[in-house]
């Protein structure tokens, strides 16, 4: 899960008052691509000198809209937390954390939008849950925001080699890869209790 520097494409770097800084870049995003991003950076730490936020903005139909945003929370200049919004910035389409502040995600949220709903459900979720820069835990949600899928790298081979399968907020099949050749193996399931 690596990082991604959003300032690699500047064009130009404009001090305001107040400690902010204002870059324009010509990185393309998905619905502008002729349209310069703006990034605001916040005021820098007192112990680094550098920004503790970062918010990039676009213009989509002549409005300025949010693209993402940012933050070094304990101001070691490593970004600990990063949220992307939708092309129109109306609502958050992922969210990234470095629990450990070793300059790796080590949590990455996505969302979807559903129809008939007005916030985003979460769609998948990615943990590096023993801090070693790789993924070892996936979840993924249905069209009602509920777990429906959780697997898990046990063996630690960068791939999934464990399955729950869940409906209703219950596991209702398990399947593991036992011998080690990259294939599902069907474990038993537990007894589902009705009530």
């Amino acid at each position: 899960m690596s990082r991604f520097d959003s300032i690699t494409c500047l064009r130009s770097i404009a001090l305001l008052g107040l400690g902010l800084s204002i870059i324009t870049s010509l990185c393309p995003t998905s619905s502008t691509a002729a349209t310069p991003n703006k990034v605001e950076l916040s005021a820098p730490s007192p112990s680094t000198g550098l920004p503790r936020q970062r918010k990039t903005f676009r213009t989509v139909g002549g409005k300025r809209v949010i693209s993402k945003i940012e933050s070094d929370f304990n101001g070691d200049g490593l970004m600990d937390f990063l949220q992307t919004y939708s092309d129109d910035g109306n609502w958050v389409t992922e969210e990234a954390s470095d629990l450990n502040a070793d300059g790796s995600w080590d949590t990455i949220s996505k969302y979807k939008k559903s129809s008939g709903r007005k916030e985003p459900l979460l769609a998948t979720e990615e943990y590096d849950t023993n801090y070693d820069g790789q993924t070892d835990l996936w979840k993924e949600y249905d069209d009602n925001g509920s777990l429906k899928l959780r697997s898990l790298d046990r063996r630690l081979s960068g791939k999934p080699d464990y399955w729950e399968y869940y409906s209703n907020g219950q596991i209702v099949r398990i399947t593991q890869d036992q011998d080690g050749d990259g294939k599902a193996d069907q474990v038993p399931t537990p007894r589902i209790q009705r009530r």
